[in-house]
Parts: C-alpha cells; structure tokens; sequence
C-alpha cells in the first residue's frame, strides 16, 4: 500500500500528460509526433545512464509488481544482466524515433 501511496500522483500525471497526446495526434500530429520522439529519446538517455551509473534502482520495481513471477524473474535472471537489457531497450528506442515519416 505504500508503493502506491509514492507512486498514485506520477502515475497519475503520466497518463493524463499521454492522454493529452490523443487529441494532438488529432489536431496536430506532427507536433505530437515530435513530442513523442524527443520523450523517448530522453527516456533512452536516461535508463542508459541509469543502467550503467546505478543499476539496481531497476530491482526497486519488484517490490512494486503484483504478480509473483515477474518479481521472480525481476529479482532473478534479470538481476544478473542489468546493463543487457536496459540497454538493448534504450537501443530500440532510440532507433525506432527515425521512423516518424515526417514530411
């Protein structure tokens, strides 16, 4: 109960900051498209930063996760390769910006 007392207001902001992001889609998307793109490209910096300069904030998650065997696997085998999956994610998400298609 803790866990979602600290984390309900970002939880909450997030999903109304992305919400937000529908109707620009509507109206503007290639401002939303740009949004998006610079948001992913931030997160990609920072996990990257954080995997190499503090992986084990990513263990904190676990504790976080309702179902067990994601907390398994989080505190397991995923506990072990850090760097390797947070990296192979912000690799993707750096990439994957390239295709907006913007004209």
């Amino acid at each position: 109960m803790e866990a979602l007392k600290q984390w309900l207001i970002p939880y909450i902001i997030s999903n109304l900051v992305f919400g937000l992001c529908i109707p620009a889609a509507i109206k503007k998307p290639m401002w939303a498209r740009l949004f998006l793109a610079g948001f992913f490209l931030w997160a990609a910096y920072f996990n990257a930063t954080t995997a190499i300069n503090q992986p084990s904030i990513y263990l904190d998650y676990a504790r976080l996760n309702a179902l067990p065997w994601y907390r398994n696997f989080i505190n397991g085998y995923f506990s072990q390769h850090i760097n390797c999956f947070c990296m192979h994610h912000c690799r993707g998400a750096t990439f994957n910006w390239s295709r907006l298609d913007v004209k």
